[in-house]
C-alpha cells in the first residue's frame, strides 16, 4: 500500500517553508538582505514565514521593499529582535534535523527572550513590533504543543518535506503482510531474553503469568474489539507485570504505564479523586486506541511498539538517521532497544509454556459489574449495603484514590463484585437517615493551622479528618496541603474556613438564659482585644465571660470571634452591628460580585470593614476583591 502525501496532516507546514530547512543542512539566515534598503511604502507584503499578507487594516505603514516579509521588516527597524528570531530559526532547524534536545533548548531560550522583549515598553511601542511578536508567540506556542503532546502525527508531512530520504522511507516499501499481523521473531536479541525469563528471572516471569490470568479476558476482549494482535497482551506484561498500581521512575502509572499527558489525550481522568491509569478496564481501552494510532502511523508493529515505549518522534528520528524502516537497524535508547525483544521473548514463552517448564497458577479472576454513582458515596457504605468487604471493592477499583466515589461526576461507573449490581442499585436508592448523611468540603491548609482548628471549624472530629485523608502523622501538616473534610450535607462545598477564626467563631455555644434584671448581648472581638479588657469594658467578671463562652484560662480569642454575655441591666448590652435578640449570629458566605468592595459589602450587611477583615484574616485593607471571591460573615439570622 502506498500512501500519498496528501493523506498525512501537517500542523507545522508553515514552520518549515524556509529553503534552508527544506533541502539542506544550513541554518536559515535571519539577516535582512544587505543590498536592499527601505525605499517603498507598502501595506500588502506577503509574509512567507508568518502567514497572510499584511493589509491596510493592519495599521502598519513601513517603508520597506515589497518583497520583504514581516520578519525582515521587523528586524530592519528593530535590530534588538535579532537574538529572539535566531533562537526561533534554530529551533525550527534542529527540529527538522531530529535533534529534539537542542530544539527544545532553543524554544526555551526564545520564550525567555520573548518575555524580556514584551516587557520593554519601548520595544513594543510600534504596531509592527507588536504584530511581529504576536506572530512569533503563536509559532512558539505551536512548537511547544508538539513537544507536550508527544505525538508525531502532526510531524509527518513537515519532516517528509525536510528530508527527501525520509520521504522514500515513509511512503515506500511498506511490508506486504496481512493488516495488523504481529510476527514474533527469533534472533540473538530475543533469545537473550528468552534465556533470562526461563533462567535467572524465572520466578519473576512466573509471577507475571499468574497475575496476568486475572486480567487476560478483559485485555484480549479489548484487543479483539480493536482488531489488534492478541500478542499485545504481553506488552502489558513487560510494562508493569500486570500490577495495576505500578509507578515508573518517569511517573508512568498503571498496567499500561501511561504518563499523565498521554492518559488524558486518550480519555483517562487523572485528578485528586481518581487515577484511571490504574483501572484495568479503562486503561486497556485507552491503550488499544493508542496502539491503533501508532500502527496507523508506522504500519509496522515493531516500530509501533518502540514508539509506545519512547515516543513517535524519537523513533522517526532514528529511522531518518539510519535510512531504514527496520527496527533492528535503528539506533534507539537502550531501554527501547531491549523493549521489543523483551516483549517478543515473553510472548514466545507464553505460547510455549510446557517447553520451558511453566504452568500457570492463576490468581482470582477480575470479575465485575458496573453501577452508576451520581454523588460522593463512602466506599464503606457501598460495601456494607452490598454485604461484601470494603477491601474487595477497593481491589476492583484501585483507581479511586480517596475513601469515596468522586463527588462531582454524574453516572460514574463503579466496578462492583459480579452479581451484586442490581441489589446495590436498590440499596443505594434508599437514602441514609439525615443524621448519618455526609457531604465533603475541600480545605487547603494555611500556615499555622492545626487539625484541631480545622475540625472545629467544620464541626467534625480530628480522627474523621485523619481517617479520610490517610494522615499518618498529624504533626506533619503542611501549608498548602489539600484535605477532604466530612461535613453535614447542608453545609455543601464551602470555602475553607479562615485560620484561627474557624475554630473560635464557628464554635457552637449553648445559649445563655437571660436572668432577671440582666439582658443578653454579643461582642465581636477586634484586633488587639484581650479577655480581661473586654470583661472590663462590658462590666462583667472575667471568669463569667470565660464560663459563658466555654473558654479556659489559656484560650485564645481571634478578631471576628463573637462572644456572648449577660449585661448588668436591661438596657444597652448588645454591640453595635450585633443582633439584639436571643439568637447567636449566623455564619454565612458572601460571593463577591463585580464592582463590590470591602466597604460596600460591610454596609450591605450592617457591619464594619474592620470586622470583615477580622473574619477573613487573609484580607487586608489594601486587598482587591475579584468576582467569585468568598468572604465569611456573621450576621443576624
Amino acid at each position: 500500500m502506498i500512501r500519498s502525501r496528501a493523506q498525512i496532516p501537517g500542523l507545522l507546514a508553515l514552520l518549515l517553508v524556509l529553503p534552508a530547512c527544506a533541502s539542506h543542512q544550513e541554518r536559515p539566515s535571519t539577516e535582512p538582505s544587505a543590498d536592499v534598503t527601505p525605499r517603498v511604502l507598502t501595506t500588502a507584503a506577503t509574509d512567507s514565514l508568518f502567514g497572510p499578507a499584511l493589509t491596510a487594516d493592519s495599521g502598519i505603514l513601513v517603508e520597506t521593499p515589497v518583497e520583504w516579509s514581516l520578519r525582515d521588516r521587523a528586524l530592519a527597524f528593530k535590530p534588538e529582535l535579532q537574538a529572539l528570531q535566531t533562537h526561533y530559526d534554530d529551533a525550527v532547524h534542529f527540529l527538522a534535523q531530529g535533534d529534539l534536545l537542542t530544539a527544545q533548548e532553543h524554544i526555551d531560550q526564545a520564550v525567555a527572550e520573548l518575555a524580556v522583549v514584551q516587557g520593554d515598553s519601548a520595544m513594543v511601542a510600534g504596531g509592527l513590533a507588536r504584530l511581529y511578536l504576536s506572530s512569533l508567540q503563536n509559532r512558539l506556542d505551536r512548537l511547544q504543543e508538539i513537544f507536550d503532546e508527544e505525538s508525531l502525527m502532526h510531524f509527518a508531512a513537515p519532516l517528509a518535506v525536510a528530508d527527501d530520504s525520509l520521504v522514500a522511507l515513509w511512503y515506500g516499501g511498506l511490508p506486504d503482510v496481512p493488516a495488523r499481523a504481529l510476527a514474533i521473531e527469533r534472533n540473538p536479541r530475543v533469545d537473550k531474553w528468552i534465556d533470562q525469563f526461563s533462567g535467572r528471572s524465572r520466578e519473576i516471569y512466573q509471577n507475571w503469568l499468574n497475575r496476568g490470568e486475572a486480567y487476560r479476558p478483559i485485555i484480549e476482549a479489548a484487543l479483539a474489539r480493536y482488531e489488534l494482535p492478541k500478542e499485545l497482551y504481553y506488552l502489558a506484561m513487560i510494562e508493569s507485570g500486570f500490577k495495576l498500581t505500578a509507578v515508573s521512575s518517569a511517573g508512568a502509572v498503571g498496567p499500561w504505564q501511561f504518563i499523565r499527558g498521554t492518559a488524558r489525550r486518550y480519555g483517562l481522568t487523572v485528578d485528586y479523586w481518581v487515577d484511571e491509569r490504574r483501572d484495568i478496564v479503562r486503561s486497556t481501552e485507552a491503550a488499544c486506541q493508542y496502539l491503533s494510532h501508532l500502527y496507523g502511523i508506522f504500519q509496522d508493529w515493531n516500530l509501533a511498539m518502540a514508539a509506545y515505549n519512547s515516543g513517535e518522534f524519537r523513533v522517526m528520528s532514528a529511522m531518518r538517521r539510519a535510512g531504514s524502516r527496520d527496527y533492528w537497524q535503528l539506533d534507539l535508547p537502550r531501554q527501547t532497544e531491549d523493549y521489543v525483544p523483551t516483549m517478543m521473548a515473553a510472548a514466545w514463552i507464553g505460547a510455549n509454556l510446557e517447553d520451558y517448564g511453566f504452568t500457570i497458577q492463576p490468581e482470582p479472576a477480575f470479575t465485575y459489574e458496573d453501577i452508576e454513582i451520581d454523588q460522593a458515596v463512602d466506599l464503606s457504605v457501598i460495601a456494607r449495603k452490598g454485604n461484601f468487604r470494603r477491601a474487595e471493592l477497593e481491589a476492583l477499583n484501585p483507581h479511586i484514590l480517596r475513601w469515596c466515589t468522586p463527588p462531582d461526576r454524574q453516572g460514574y461507573a463503579l466496578h462492583v463484585p459480579a452479581g451484586q449490581s442490581e441489589m446495590l442499585r436498590t440499596a443505594l436508592a434508599v437514602q441514609e437517615p439525615e443524621e448519618q448523611r455526609v457531604s465533603f468540603a475541600k480545605h487547603k491548609v494555611r500556615r499555622g493551622e492545626t487539625l484541631f482548628e480545622i475540625a472545629k471549624g467544620y464541626g467534625t472530629t480530628v480522627q474523621a479528618i485523619i481517617d479520610r485523608n490517610n494522615i499518618r502523622n498529624p504533626r506533619n501538616l503542611r501549608a498548602g496541603m489539600s484535605l477532604v473534610i466530612p461535613t453535614h450535607p447542608d453545609r455543601g462545598w464551602q470555602e475553607p474556613v479562615p485560620n484561627g477564626v474557624a475554630a473560635a467563631a464557628a464554635k457552637v455555644l449553648p445559649p445563655l438564659k437571660a436572668e432577671e434584671g440582666r439582658a443578653k448581648g454579643y461582642y465581636t472581638v477586634r484586633r488587639g482585644d484581650n479577655l480581661s479588657a473586654i470583661a472590663s469594658r462590658l462590666g462583667v467578671p472575667l471568669r463569667s465571660l470565660q464560663r459563658w463562652n466555654k473558654l479556659g484560662r489559656s484560650s485564645r480569642i481571634y478578631p471576628g470571634q463573637v462572644l456572648q454575655y449577660l449585661g448588668s441591666g436591661s438596657g444597652a448590652v448588645a454591640e453595635k452591628g450585633q443582633p439584639d435578640s436571643n439568637a447567636a449570629p449566623a455564619r454565612r458566605v458572601h460571593v463577591v460580585s463585580r464592582g463590590e468592595t470591602l466597604s460596600s459589602i460591610s454596609r450591605r450587611y450592617g457591619t464594619t470593614v474592620e470586622r470583615l477583615l477580622g473574619w477573613n484574616e487573609r484580607l487586608s485593607e489594601k486587598s482587591v476583591l475579584h468576582p467569585g471571591d468568598r468572604l465569611v460573615l456573621y450576621t443576624d439570622s
